[in-house]
């Protein structure tokens, strides 16, 4: 809020060094197939992590004051945005470890990144739209430029603020058609097991219309008892 000092976090728990590598990392070697809003939404997001840190307990953060984030800000993970997804996970395997419904529209992401031959095929189901935001950031969605972190503010939280920064991929779901339609969307992001513990960062973005209803199922998992984030 304006008028009110950012709290500055120790930097052992709300910068660790590995973020700024990998920020600017991510600046020198992505980003060319976006577009400037995107690259501008991210820079903003970093400039206001690095005030923000992550939220640890501290007397007026209502939001966190149960919940102890200091192991999450303490750690360090790796993180590279070009990694290929783990072509070792197959449609069969994943529902194992997933929960699963074949009528329902599926997309999955592995390790942060769509996965086209995981998925149902990418679409329109109805009067709802399901596909890759990045797929749709690409291709001058004008949905998510009005829409992508104008509801999630990167403003006051340092979680929001650290996946807005490192956004490259996710779920973009619009229904439109002002009714009850009937759809299951299932959004399924996988982490897979790694040489070191790794950090990925999907958003998933919805917009609907007035009177729009749909049904949405979020499922988080990951392949091994290893360390992610």
């Amino acid at each position: 809020p304006a008028g009110r000092r950012p709290c500055r976090m120790t930097e052992s728990l709300s910068r660790p060094a590995s973020y700024p590598d990998q920020f600017q990392a991510l600046r020198r070697n992505g980003g060319a197939d976006v577009p400037p809003w995107f690259r501008d939404l991210g820079d903003r997001a970093w400039s206001s992590f690095t005030q923000l840190g992550f939220p640890t307990a501290r007397r007026g953060n209502e939001k966190w004051k149960y919940t102890n984030v200091s192991p999450i800000a303490r750690a360090a993970f790796s993180y590279s945005g070009d990694l290929e997804p783990d072509g070792a996970i197959t449609a069969a395997g994943l529902k194992r470890i997933a929960f699963w419904n074949n009528r329902w529209v599926s997309l999955v992401f592995v390790d942060g990144k769509f996965s086209k031959t995981l998925s149902s095929a990418p679409g329109t189901a109805g009067d709802v739209r399901v596909t890759s935001l990045a797929e749709v950031v690409r291709n001058g969605g004008r949905a998510v430029e009005q829409h992508l972190a104008k509801h999630a503010s990167f403003d006051e939280d340092g979680f929001t603020a650290l996946n807005t920064a490192f956004l490259r991929d996710g779920a973009f779901v619009q229904a439109s058609g002002g009714r009850d339609t009937g759809a299951t969307v299932h959004l399924v992001y996988v982490t897979t097991e790694r040489a070191q513990p790794r950090v990925t960062y999907p958003r998933t973005l919805v917009v609907a219309g007035p009177n729009a209803a749909l049904t949405l199922v979020e499922t988080y998992v990951g392949r091994s008892d290893a360390q992610y984030f």
